[in-house]
């Protein structure tokens, strides 16, 4: 399986871990409600330039954007509520019962 592959299993597996909303977008994924009103886009990225074309994806949709690390290529509950509480909570309503807020 390949890297893109990986964060996209890994993100679905959380996804359905969490119950939170998360899309496939080519080579990335959005999790909803998260980041910002419209989201983040996230992927792999280990240039320059793979981080200015995630910048723009995100811009074009008005959403956050994070280039993420080999620790998200598996699922770990630990990690992935870590980095979505880190990008604070933006949906409506109630935010699910595991998040924290990284801001007290």
């Amino acid at each position: 399986m390949d890297e893109t592959n990986a964060i996209q299993q890994s993100w679905q597996q959380a996804a359905s871990d969490l119950g939170i909303e998360v899309e496939t977008l080519g080579n990335t994924v959005l999790v909803a409600n998260f980041g910002s009103p419209a989201g983040m886009i996230c992927a792999l990225r280990r240039t320059r330039d793979g981080w200015e074309e995630l910048r723009r994806m995100a811009e074009s949709r008005e959403a956050g954007w994070s280039a993420l690390g080999h620790s998200f290529l598996q699922y770990d509950r630990e990690v992935f509520v870590g980095a979505l509480c880190d990008w604070g909570w933006c949906g409506d309503g109630a935010p699910p019962a595991w998040y924290r807020d990284a801001d007290p």
